[in-house]
């Protein structure tokens, strides 16, 4: 896996990109993350985003008890 940090000529925006994937966009705008289609939370604490459809957005969170909970938000 290939990790690497990218800036724009200007040097006014980047990303952050895996295996030549943008992840992360970092703009004027602010931070911009892709979420996948499907992740899980690997450690206790850790908590991901994932992009199911246009229209659902997926929060999954690993207590630390080890549990993995999610919650889907429905976009309008």
């Amino acid at each position: 896996m290939t990790i690497s940090l990218a800036a724009s000529p200007d040097g006014l925006s980047g990303s952050i990109q895996v295996g030549g994937v943008d992840k992360v966009k970092i703009s004027s705008y602010g931070l911009v993350q892709m979420p996948p289609a499907s992740a899980t939370p690997a450690e206790n604490g850790d908590m991901v985003f994932q992009l199911t459809s246009n229209t659902s957005l997926v929060i999954k969170v690993k207590g630390s008890d080890g549990t993995v909970r999610s919650t889907t938000l429905t976009l309008a």
